[in-house]
């Protein structure tokens, strides 16, 4: 059934219809909506006339009482806190007399991928997930300020405390797929109607392989549980939604020390009733990830994305900038992430590689999958420190998201928005990150010294484990200089000390570039510090090599030590 409102101008009513994403037509003073938006309808400016356009019995969820009984209440269940499930023909006249009035079917229920629930599954198939299009986004995240990675990989030696737990609320997920292949996993919760825990729509399977599939998510010690609210044929309605959220609820309280994150990769118009089941979520201690959405309208007027304690993610393009929001190079995916100040983080989501849940990879868009990428990343970093790091989870992670790398055009974002997921755990290897040069040795310059704190960044690791001790160590690149040449070098604290080699190098050979990297360890961590290499000069010769070195110098990819920027130089990180 229909609402039809009324607006003094038909710049408001244009104004909201922009606002909820609702149709209507050029110069109208008049839109007509479904009893979802009504919420958002009697706060718009400018309404001045509300119609119900039947006076069918239909089902609602009230948050408070009515005793009037011209208003055709009959309350079907007490739903607690002051919420009642309710059926009238008034309801109307039954959103002014109580708290909110909420539809008890959400035909808006919306699954935040660009293509629509019935077809979710994008046709443009991709071979090949360990290929380029397969690898940017984990490898975006991964990278922190480009350059990028050269790839994605988990060290073989990382190891993690515990394991948190993942829940998709979403389509289902097929475990079969190759992606989950050795990961975790448990179905929690399905739809009472639905023949079992498999995804016939494709979109659960998508979020999950974002979140953690061995070849394109960006989590691997964490367990995912399968929340199935939709089937091909229909939708949970918002009692369902409640009884999905209270199934994770009860699981939770089996060990309310874990850290559990719900990923919701879609959204329905502002929805009391379940802002109130989410918040139950919340005050469990368990993490809420949504998806901001796709239409490019304010994150306000959607559940759970507008909540002020669920993290909101939007999505990016691969030039870093908020998908639609382009002017350089536009997206053909159709997506235009929401945006507004409830949005807290972005991910990849424009032509992303996902898994299908039918087999195979295919490029989807959409901030469901941005969603997913953060939902992951939360885990993973929580994996090295649970229970400790629970309480201060969300706080940290924004943290440690990496500032101002985003490419913002347009007003709708703010300077503090700009912050792209950062993930903890992978291998920081940038296979074109520059070597430092620390300099040559001469008659005149016998020692060469310096501080690597700047170098030293450990992506989150000193703020994540921050009792750490750290035992800082030289290590070489080719082993047979360990002997020559470690006992003319020195570690004082962070301070790096190179006294004038003595020792001659082999007959005919110059000049000699001893490369070298500072390995911090400690009972958790491996830290590896870019390579930094020297020049060594036979020291019996009295040859002038400023040409050799000059030489050298042009054929490596390096910069000075002493004058780089600590931005662009992380310690690699190894998770002992």
């Amino acid at each position: 059934m229909t609402i039809t409102i009324t607006f003094d101008t038909a710049e408001n009513c244009a104004a909201f219809a922009s606002a909820t994403n609702t149709s209507v037509a050029a110069a109208a003073t008049t839109a007509t909506i479904g009893w979802e938006k009504l919420a958002l309808a009697k706060a718009a400016a400018g309404t001045t006339g509300f119609v119900q356009n039947s006076t069918a019995v239909e089902h609602f969820i009230i948050k408070g009482t009515v005793t009037d009984p011209a208003l055709n209440v009959t309350v079907v269940d007490d739903l607690g806190n002051s919420f009642y499930h309710i059926t009238t023909d008034q309801g109307l006249a039954v959103a002014a007399v109580v708290t909110s009035l909420d539809p008890l079917e959400v035909g808006s229920l919306s699954f935040a991928g660009v293509t629509t629930i019935d077809g979710i599954d994008p046709a443009e198939d991709v071979a090949d997930p360990t290929s380029s299009a397969g690898q940017w986004a984990r490898i975006r995240v991964g990278s922190g300020y480009r350059p990028l990675l050269a790839s994605y990989t988990f060290y073989d030696t990382l190891s993690t405390v515990s394991t948190p737990e993942v829940f998709i609320i979403d389509s289902g997920i097929n475990w079969s797929h190759p992606e989950f292949a050795g990961r975790a996993h448990e179905d929690l919760w399905k739809l009472s109607d639905a023949t079992d825990f498999s995804d016939e729509i494709g979109h659960g399977t998508m979020v999950a392989s974002a979140a953690a599939g061995v070849n394109i998510g960006v989590a691997r010690d964490v367990k995912l549980f399968n929340v199935k609210i939709a089937t091909a044929s229909r939708k949970a309605n918002v009692l369902e939604l409640g009884q999905a959220i209270d199934a994770v609820i009860a699981h939770a309280l089996t060990n309310p020390n874990a850290t559990r994150i719900v990923n919701a990769s879609w959204g329905v118009p502002k929805n009391a009733w379940l802002e109130h089941k989410f918040q139950q979520l919340l005050d469990a201690g368990i993490c809420v990830i949504a998806a901001a959405g796709n239409s490019g309208i304010d994150v306000a007027a959607i559940t759970p994305a507008g909540m002020a304690d669920v993290i909101t993610v939007g999505a990016i393009d691969r030039y870093d900038i908020p998908a639609g929001f382009n002017n350089i190079s536009p997206s053909d995916s159709g997506l235009t992430t929401n945006s507004g100040m409830r949005l807290d983080l972005f991910a990849p989501g424009d032509g992303v590689v996902v898994a299908k849940a039918a087999g195979g990879y295919a490029k989807a868009s959409g901030t469901s999958f941005s969603a997913g990428y953060v939902s992951g990343a939360f885990a993973q970093t929580a994996a090295v420190r649970e229970p400790l790091l629970r309480p201060v989870l969300v706080p940290l992670m924004l943290d440690l998201a990496t500032p101002d790398a985003l490419l913002f055009e347009d007003d709708r974002f703010s300077e503090n928005q700009n912050r792209l997921l950062s993930v903890f755990g992978n291998k920081h290897d940038k296979g074109v990150a520059l070597d430092l040069y620390l300099g040559a040795f001469n008659e005149n310059a016998t020692v060469l010294s310096g501080n690597f704190q700047m170098y030293i960044n450990p992506h989150g690791a000193e703020f994540i484990l921050p009792d750490l001790t750290w035992t800082y160590t030289v290590e070489f690149e080719d082993a047979a200089d360990q002997t020559v040449y470690s006992p003319f070098m020195s570690l004082v604290g962070t301070d790096i000390t190179v006294t004038k080699p003595t020792v001659s190098l082999p007959a005919g050979e110059k000049l000699k570039m001893v490369r070298f990297r500072i390995k911090a360890e400690s009972d958790r961590f491996e830290l590896y510090s870019p390579w930094l290499f020297f020049f060594h000069s036979d020291p019996d010769s009295t040859e002038d090599l400023t040409t050799d070195i000059t030489l050298a110098l042009t054929s490596t990819n390096s910069t000075s030590f002493f004058i780089s920027w600590a931005n662009s130089f992380e310690m690699y990180v190894v998770i002992k």
